[in-house]
């Protein structure tokens, strides 16, 4: 019994090292995001294999093993409070399960592995090292040989966070450090943190929601009492960021970025899209976990304040919360100081006393189940079946991001319409909950659809009599891909309504439709409504909908919104420009020539050469015609 018990303890050790020690060096390139969306399911299997392996053992050894400590609470409230977000909040239910980021998949997956970290902090402490130092070898070749950046991790914030975190954790243990090759473990990870941030400093950090819409998304939430406590709902943020965008944002650099899909903070991300139940279960295991452990030791206070800072400067992401995960699992909170008592901290207690002991002082609950085996096959029945459940829909997921990179790789080949849209039909038969699938999807049809009407033209143009050598297949197909366009882009509007960019691309789809599907022009106005109302600071979605007016000649509508984007982006030329003609055509000549200067007032020589040239013709056209009128008087 012993043995067994012994041989399953190594297993799971086993399973915990590879996965950690895998996690920041894994990726694929068979998904689109090679990184992410790999070391989340590296993640899933790790978990599901160590809950396998649960459950062998209980039917094996007859008895249930587990710790009981506050942190296991407290990372059920929080998963409790994600799946809550998600049930009450999230339009798209399943998207947010799955979003690698701040998904109920991630954090429930790290939640599983931090609690089989229990007892083998030393192995993993050392595996993270191991993993720090290779990627700062990687990170130390790439600069003495410049190129690309490339990191295992994926972007430069998170491989700047994971070697920070590594660093902490080497330095809060002074007996680690004493050694000479532990220094010199030090030392390569040091470099490589170094190196990374200087080239964060030197390339400039990417584009992220600022604090201060990452404040205003937060305190949006408390126009509804619902929105308080759950949250605007994960996989959510960007709906909640396109309505507290001000005028300001118009004049910033990121004005072309409709919305970011995370919080400048993680602190402020978890906020927004949990609610206050989410923040508050999270600081509530935060700091436990911190004053617990520094309590029990006092260079832990390194890691905690560490931790802190990261959560409050950096944007939510995979590697970042797997530290902290991590860092639950070392810390070990619950690990009594100096117990010297091992029949107590192992004892084996009945049923009835092991219950009675899950509420006592005990650290370590072993309940004996011999004389109990339907308790035995029924705990570990279910966690088969969960597991055999969750494998199922995760394999399918991972074959649909699989088709669908495979459809994005086919966008360099020649004659490729058919492989790109195979692939991409596969991809949402096998997970149709994920948007940019369906948005994909529904632009390659139309793009099937335009290709054959394009064809169309040129038989008709080089046939004789003016009769078309195109099929009745051809036809049928061009329908058919119309239809199809349509409905995928309708889709994406029903998985998630709450996104402005969901309704652009039904506006685009039904734009490129208008002389060819009954009532489309209808669809493209009210498409883009809905995207103004969602998104109501956007002066690109104002100038579109006024380009459709301008189109079907209902000048005094695409006046008003080509106004409407002037007054939001004063400094852009194209609002101008679209201005001036509208006038032009409503044949209010000195307003028209007035705002044609502007738009060669505002274009640079240098930069915009054949706009100012086109601009600058423009407006001796408009002045011609206002003389003209003014002759007339």
């Amino acid at each position: 019994m012993t043995n067994q018990i012994n041989f399953f303890q190594t297993l799971k050790s086993i399973i915990v090292g590879l996965t950690i020690a895998l996690f920041p060096l894994f990726f694929l390139p068979v998904t689109q995001d090679y990184f992410t969306s790999n070391k989340l399911y590296l993640l899933s299997i790790g978990a599901i294999l160590l809950l396998l392996n649960s459950s062998v053992e209980i039917i094996l050894t007859k008895k249930l093993f587990f710790y009981k400590h506050a942190t296991s609470v407290l990372m059920f409230f929080f998963v409790l409070a994600i799946f809550l977000s998600i049930l009450v909040s999230s339009p798209n239910r399943v998207q947010a399960v799955l979003n690698p980021n701040f998904g109920l998949l991630s954090i429930l997956m790290l939640s599983i592995l931090s609690f089989y970290i229990l007892d083998r902090e030393a192995i993993v402490a050392r595996l993270l090292s191991l993993s720090s130092v290779i990627l700062s070898l990687i990170v130390i070749f790439f600069f003495i040989r410049p190129s690309s950046f490339f990191s295992p991790i994926g972007s430069q914030i998170d491989l700047a966070a994971f070697l920070g975190f590594c660093l902490i954790l080497q330095l809060s243990d002074r007996i680690w450090m004493k050694k000479l090759f532990n220094k010199i473990t030090f030392a390569i990870t040091l470099s490589g943190f170094i190196i990374c941030l200087n080239s964060l400093i030197s390339a400039g950090l990417p584009d992220f929601s600022s604090f201060r819409y990452s404040w205003y998304s937060a305190m949006e939430l408390f126009k509804s009492s619902l929105n308080a406590l759950f949250g605007a709902g994960v996989d959510n943020y960007s709906s909640l960021f396109t309505k507290i965008k001000d005028a300001s944002y118009d004049q910033s650099a990121f004005w072309q970025i409709s919305s970011f899909n995370v919080a400048q903070s993680a602190f402020l991300h978890i906020m927004t899209e949990s609610g206050l139940f989410g923040l508050i279960s999270f600081l509530l295991l935060f700091i436990f976990v911190a004053i617990k452990s520094i309590k029990r030791h006092k260079p832990a206070i390194l890691i905690i304040i560490y931790l802190t800072t990261v959560f409050l400067l950096l944007p939510p992401s995979l590697p970042l919360f797997f530290i902290f995960y991590i860092a639950l699992g070392l810390l070990n909170v619950e690990k009594s100081e100096g117990t010297n008592n091992e029949n107590e901290a192992k004892a084996i207690f009945s049923l009835s006393r092991g219950l009675r002991e899950a509420w006592g002082d005990s650290r370590v609950i072993k309940i004996a189940l011999l004389n109990f085996p339907m308790i035995t096959y029924s705990i570990s029945l279910i966690i088969i079946t969960i597991v055999a459940i969750s494998s199922y829909f995760l394999g399918r997921s991972y074959l649909a991001e699989y088709h669908f990179k495979k459809s994005v790789d086919a966008y360099g080949k020649k004659n490729n319409i058919k492989e790109i849209y195979d692939n991409q039909r596969l991809a949402i038969l096998t997970n149709p909950y994920i948007e940019r699938f369906r948005i994909s999807f529904s632009q390659t049809n139309l793009l099937i659809a335009n290709n054959i009407a394009t064809k169309t033209k040129t038989s008709l143009q080089d046939s004789e009599g003016g009769r078309s050598i195109v099929s009745p297949q051809d036809r049928q197909t061009m329908t058919q891909a119309i239809q199809a366009a349509i409905e995928e882009a309708k889709a994406v509007v029903k998985l998630n309504d709450q996104k402005a960019v969901n309704w652009e691309n039904l506006a685009l789809i039904y734009r490129n439709l208008i002389n060819t599907a009954q009532g489309a022009d209808t669809w493209t106005i009210s498409s883009y409504q809905r995207a103004i109302l969602l998104d109501p600071q956007n002066p690109k979605y104002r100038l579109d909908l006024g380009g459709i007016y301008f189109l079907l000649g209902k000048y005094d509508e695409a006046n008003r919104f080509f106004e409407q984007a002037a007054t939001l982006k004063p400094n852009w030329p194209n609002a101008h420009y679209n201005l001036a003609w509208t006038l032009y055509q409503q044949k209010d000549y000195p307003r028209a020539v007035l705002e044609m200067q502007t738009v060669t007032n505002l274009l640079d020589p240098k930069k915009d050469a054949a706009d100012l040239v086109k601009a600058q013709k423009d407006l001796e056209e408009f002045k011609l015609k206002l003389s003209e009128e003014s002759s007339l008087k």
